[in-house]
């Protein structure tokens, strides 16, 4: 059976996708912020933007399976696309959306971006304010990598200009050596921030199971970032999490909680943080 492809139409993904040779791939984040003014500086009273992030392969990589990828480099991007002024009807609208962003457009041709979070400092206390960032696990070989041997640092993509540019830093560290708790790899990434601007990067850094076995007994640790996402602190370990892991699906090589082709389960104890930051104005917060 020949290969079905997709064709204009009404709304059912991002707009502009089709059109740029796109794909949605899944991992849906959002985040709102205020737009920037003709002078780049952001308020409120600009009205707000909604961020949309995901991954996005190109078209022709997994319906032809055309390799390179003719788009962007890597197998498996970041993208991000935009709408200002949101209401029930406008986000229904595709001339209301900006063309997608590819927001990782500087990795190898064989990376496989995962896991994507965003977020906007949308504190108006913050000298940051404004700025948009968005986690992603670059996972720097799209092939098998047997008991954890996978070059997969954490990624932050920071933006200043209401998300048109990007710059890319890589917060932990690419080896790969596969052989303990701390040397298994990071995912499941949360990104936030506070009143005066710190960024907080969030993640959990996995315990290989070829070497502890199972259950893992991993562990969430904490990034901080105090210029805007150029530098980041070493981790913090701020909580140990045992992961519900009892079960590695030998076809699929991913903890499962219902038997071989069941549902996984590898990131179930990832993150998930909140921070009081006073938003919008960022008064009584606690930070």
């Amino acid at each position: 059976m020949a290969p079905c492809k997709g064709g204009p139409g009404s709304i059912h993904t991002l707009p502009w996708y089709f059109e740029n040779q796109l794909v949605s791939f899944g991992d849906p984040a959002v985040a709102v912020g205020p737009i920037p003014g003709s002078d780049g500086k952001f308020a409120w009273s600009n009205g707000e933007r909604v961020y949309y992030a995901n991954l996005t392969a190109a078209f022709s990589t997994t319906v032809e399976f055309s390799f390179p990828n003719p788009v962007f480099n890597g197998f498996l991007g970041v993208a991000m696309s935009r709408l200002d002024h949101p209401t029930a009807t406008s986000v229904l609208l595709k001339d209301s959306w900006q063309p997608p962003v590819i927001v990782s457009s500087t990795q190898g041709q064989t990376s496989f971006q995962d896991k994507e979070q965003i977020w906007v400092d949308n504190a108006s206390s913050s000298p940051f304010f404004g700025n948009a960032y968005i986690c992603s696990n670059d996972f720097r070989s799209n092939g098998s990598h047997q008991n954890g041997n996978a070059p997969v640092p954490v990624e932050v993509f920071s933006s200043a200009d209401g998300g048109t540019t990007w710059t890319k830093k890589q917060v932990t560290s690419a080896t790969s050596n596969g052989l303990g708790p701390n040397d298994f790899g990071y995912s499941g990434c949360t990104i936030r921030t506070d009143s005066n601007g710190v960024v907080y990067l969030f993640a959990e850094r996995f315990a290989n199971p070829a070497v502890t076995g199972l259950p893992t007994h991993s562990a969430q640790v904490m990034f901080q970032s105090f210029d805007a996402g150029q530098h980041w602190t070493m981790p913090s370990v701020i909580a140990r999490v045992t992961d519900p892991c009892y079960f590695i699906d030998p076809v699929e090589g991913r903890c499962v909680m219902d038997g071989y082709g069941g549902a996984r389960t590898d990131l179930a104890a990832s993150p998930s943080v909140s921070i009081a930051n006073g938003a919008p104005t960022g008064a009584r917060s606690n930070q």
